[in-house]
This record gives C-alpha cells, structure tokens and sequence, in this order.
C-alpha cells in the first residue's frame, strides 16, 4: 500500500511539540541533510515503520472529505495536531514594513495549512500565536545567507515550544532556508521574493525530517546515489552496509515511496513549461538504469521542479 508524506509529518509534530503570479524558481537555502542525520530518522532503512506508524493512528480509516478553499477556519478543520507557529517580521529602524504586515502573515497560513490540509490531508493544522513579534532594526533588513546576521536572527530570536519562522525583505536571492543550529532550528523567508505557494510548506517539511527527494542525485557513487529501482541492495563493505541495506531505505529522501529523482530543476529532465518528466531524456543513474522506466514524481513538494507550480503534494 502505498502513503502520503503526512505520516512523517504528523509523527514529528508528536516529537517537536512535546492566487497570484509569482517567480517560478525560488530556490531553497536548506543544506543537504548529511548521512548521520538521516541516519537518526526512524524510518531510515526501515520504511514498514511508516506503515504501523500510520495505521496506529488511524490515518488509513480516513476519508478526505474537505471542500477545497484557500481559507480553513479552525473550526472547519478536522485535525489531529495544532502546530503554533511564532512569526517574527523584519523591519527598519522606523517601522516600516516592506509589505511584510499582518495580511501577508494570513496568506502564508492560509497557504500553508490549504497544502497540509485540502491537498494533502495531513490532519496538522498551523495557526499564529497571538502576537506577531517585530525586529525593527536595519540590520536584518537586507541578509546574507550563511551569514552572522542570519545565524543572529535565529539565535536571538526563539520562543521555544513553536515554530519560529522569520520573514525578511531581502535574503540574498533565496526564497527560505531551514537554519539548524545546535540548540534549536527556525525557518527563514523572503517574503518579497514572490514566493511560490509552495515554499513556505517546501521549508516546513525540512523543519519535519524530509530532505529534498533529489538528495545525492547524480553523484556517480553507489554509495550515496539513489537507485532507480527499488530493489536495488547496497551491501558492500566500502558502503559501510553489511546486511539488509535497501537502497532506496536509506538513499535520495530515504523513501522507497518516492521515486528517484535526478534533481528535475535541470531542464534536460522535464518537459518545458509543463509539469511532465521528460520520458525521452536518457538520463541513467549510476548502476545504468534510466530514470523513465520509474519516474520521479513532478508534484512533490519536496523536489525542485521548476516550475514550482507543480508542486502541490507530499505523496510519495
């Protein structure tokens, strides 16, 4: 049987909290999640873990029965966790905001719980806390990614038990990024960048354990490369694999769900202009299988399709 992303999603809420136009290719500043990180996840080389996690709490008895709409009032919600999220805007020494207001504030939610909710029926519900925090200071107004002043920002500015997400003016050219540090993690974004609707949730499934589903694409190593095929074993010594490593347990998003993905922002993978795989493109991964014989899938909000249009669900 095969599951949607929401259950990893909905299993880190437990551990955590204990239209328009716009610019088709916002480009995330998350950094790649390392092997010792992915390592810790509870379903890395074990993907049956999902299916008993899910079906412990009921996800498979639901049936999605909500009337799509861009505002969800709490009490339409049928969820099953509340996430709060503390929002913190960034503005000039004399308080002006940059468009980055109250309004703006509304319309990320509004994206982001249409996303967890209508297209994918997560039952995880986002709402502000009560009071939206302002940093007026000159400083933040124009961040360089990898920076102290971004490192500052997260440092600096946490309420702990939520999820800090800081909104800026200008960040380099980057849309958002996930800021790990060693104490706590926040989300940053570049609220005049034009964002796709899809951002904000691309940079929340980060904050929850998802990598991006291109993860070591194209690295030509056996031992970090995601296969093609889903039955593809990795038990080599120079691997660090003995026995009973699935590749696609452990490689790419860790998902054998998700199909591999060569990385679609490349033009030569995708039909241009359209949300299609490019089934004529030949490209192979590295034990020589082509990826049209299992193609990535163009919706997932955790790839880099261009254009980000595209992506609109966490199924895997």
């Amino acid at each position: 049987m095969f599951m949607n992303k929401y259950i990893i999603l909905t299993f880190f809420a437990l551990i955590v909290f204990n239209k328009k136009p716009f610019a088709q290719g916002d480009t995330c500043g998350t950094e790649t999640f390392t092997e010792e990180f992915m390592s810790k996840l509870p379903w890395y080389g074990n993907n049956d873990y999902l299916h008993f996690y899910a079906d412990s709490i009921g996800l498979f008895d639901v049936h999605r029965s909500i009337e799509s709409s861009n505002l969800i009032p709490e009490s339409f919600v049928q969820s099953k966790f509340k996430i709060p999220i503390q929002f913190w805007v960034y503005r000039d020494s004399e308080g002006n905001d940059n468009g980055i207001n109250e309004r703006k504030v509304q319309e990320l939610l509004d994206d982001l719980n249409y996303y967890f909710l209508v297209d994918n029926y997560t039952r995880t519900y986002f709402y502000s806390t009560c009071q939206i925090k302002y940093i007026d200071d000159d400083q933040y107004i124009s961040v360089e990614k990898d920076s102290q002043e971004e490192e500052d920002i997260v440092k600096n500015n946490y309420v702990q038990g939520v999820l800090n997400v800081h909104l800026i003016s200008t960040y380099e050219g980057l849309a958002g990024k996930l800021k790990n540090l060693s104490s706590h993690s926040a989300i940053l974004l570049e609220v005049n960048f034009d964002l796709s609707p899809s951002t904000f949730p691309h940079e929340v499934g980060h904050f929850f354990g998802l990598p991006h589903t291109h993860r070591n694409a194209q690295t030509n190593r056996v031992c970090s490369e995601e296969s093609v095929s889903r039955d593809r074993n990795i038990s080599f010594w120079s691997c660090g694999c003995i026995t009973n490593c699935r590749n696609c347990e452990k490689k790419g998003d860790a998902f054998c769900y998700t199909p591999a993905d060569p990385n679609l922002e490349w033009g030569q993978y995708r039909v241009q202009g359209s949300c299609d795989f490019n089934m004529n493109s030949n490209v192979q991964d590295v034990w020589g299988d082509y990826f049209y014989e299992n193609p990535p899938l163009t919706d997932n909000i955790m790839s880099y399709i261009i254009p980000r249009t595209c992506r609109n669900k966490f199924t895997v």
